[in-house]
């Protein structure tokens, strides 16, 4: 008769009342010392259940660390868990012809190779990560410049709508091309050259776009001087 049963859970400060279930038979009592107490009678077992919320774990006690391990102790019994806060780090690169775009202009027609890779760092897996491309924002470019992504499809360039589950230690790579267009019909208050800014999380990749020209200049000379307003007979030489 009355069985002392104590479960230490919240003596961790990661955890608090609010972050589990009421417990069964019990109640909370279970989680204060020398209060919860049952009649166990032979061949009867008692089965206590609750359910435990990993909290948000954005702020931490001072001192703690992440991954961190919650220890849960009942009698002789412990049980330990590990908990960590995923995050993803994002890697963008831009090549053309498998060499940087870095300091260098585009013409229409060239294509851009765009790879984004998302790595997780952590030990918990990362659900629903949402990535977004802001390629699209520029107003040179349309989505028929841009082939459909890997992964994501067009839903990468749409704010909120991508979304991906980011393993630890299994990046995810997002490729695409875009193929700089014509160039001929500029948007009101755009000049060349211009640039097309692409940005996803905190990487941000710039490239220089103009549209090639060429400007002639022809001379003629006759004996090394301008022939302008000069009249020449036959026998005379003209140097183009």
């Amino acid at each position: 008769k009355d069985y002392v049963v104590y479960d230490e859970l919240l003596k961790n400060n990661l955890i608090a009342s609010k972050d589990v279930t009421e417990p069964t038979v019990t109640g909370y009592d279970l989680f204060t010392e020398n209060t919860a107490k049952v009649t166990v009678e032979p061949s009867k077992p008692i089965t206590i259940k609750y359910t435990l919320t990993i909290p948000d774990l954005t702020t931490l006690p001072e001192g703690t660390t992440l991954p961190a391990t919650i220890s849960n102790i009942v009698a002789d019994q412990k049980v330990d868990i590990v908990v960590d806060k995923p995050k993803v780090n994002v890697l963008k690169t831009a090549l053309s012809g498998g060499v940087s775009v870095s300091g260098k202009t585009f013409q229409p027609g060239d294509k851009i190779d765009y790879t984004i890779t998302l790595t997780n760092p952590t030990n918990a897996v990362y659900k629903d990560y949402v990535v977004y491309d802001e390629l699209l924002k520029n107003n040179l470019i349309a989505s028929k410049d841009v082939t459909e992504p890997t992964v994501t499809g067009y839903d990468l360039f749409t704010e909120n709508t991508a979304k991906v589950t980011v393993e630890p230690s299994k990046p995810i790579t997002i490729k695409y091309t875009l193929t700089i267009p014509d160039l001929t019909t500029l948007p009101e208050g755009t000049t060349l050259p211009a640039t097309i800014s692409n940005i996803v999380a905190d990487q941000k990749v710039d490239i220089v776009v103009d549209k090639p020209k060429v400007n002639v200049l022809k001379t003629a000379l006759s004996g090394g001087v301008s022939v302008s307003g000069k009249t020449f007979q036959p026998g005379d030489k003209i140097d183009y």
